[in-house]
């Protein structure tokens, strides 16, 4: 809905008002029109000002569309973030990913950048875990449950477990039907990473055997 007053002349008090209700009217659009007329030597001329669509305003109504992330932008984001101890980790993770194959799928968060390395197997895209801007990992528990060699409770558990026997991770075994987190400055240690990625690369291994 749009409610539009017109006028060859808007008075500030009006604009004022409009500018108002129209960043405070959800989805309606409240604009004023002025249309001033200027003649001379028999020319008539309209020249018109819309009034009310301000910035602000446009924001709250059309919220900005998915941004798509991809490497340089994941990475410049995450190092201004946490730093560049932080972002090495997560490099270490997306070269992992690659050097087992695994297709690199970039989130289109408006504010937080990801990467999903997934396990294209047998035509199934498996999920394993994701990285995020704000600095964590998530391992996609929730997601393994729903299908493929991970999806039966034991295989998962087993899962779990032994990321558990790898040091500064503690998973709640109530975790294992969500996306539970672990902070990447957890694993910015050379041998506790180690010790990650080799228990993630056992659940690729078991994902591809099927």
């Amino acid at each position: 809905m749009r409610l539009v007053f017109v006028a060859d002349h808007i008075p500030t008090e009006l604009r004022r008002v409009v500018e108002f209700l129209n960043s405070q009217m959800g989805p309606a659009e409240v604009l004023a029109l002025e249309l001033k007329q200027y003649v001379g030597k028999s020319v008539k001329s309209l020249v018109p000002r819309l009034i009310g669509r301000t910035a602000m305003a446009e924001q709250k109504k059309h919220p900005g569309s998915p941004r798509k992330w991809d490497e340089p932008t994941f990475f410049a984001s995450l190092e201004h973030r946490h730093g560049k101890q932080v972002a090495n980790t997560a490099k270490q993770i997306l070269e992992w990913a690659r050097s087992r194959g695994l297709r690199i799928w970039w989130g289109e968060g408006q504010k937080d950048g990801s990467f999903f390395p997934m396990v294209d197997c047998q035509g199934e895209a498996h999920w394993l875990i994701s990285v995020w801007t704000y600095g964590r990992l998530e391992v996609q528990f929730q997601f393994m449950q729903s299908n493929g060699p991970l999806a039966p409770e034991g295989a998962c558990l087993e899962l779990l477990q032994s990321l558990n026997a790898v040091p500064n991770v503690s998973i709640p075994s109530s975790a294992i039907t969500k996306r539970p987190s672990i902070p990447l400055r957890s694993r910015t240690d050379e041998v506790a990473l180690s010790e990650f990625l080799q228990t993630l690369s056992w659940a690729v291994d078991k994902i591809r055997s099927g």
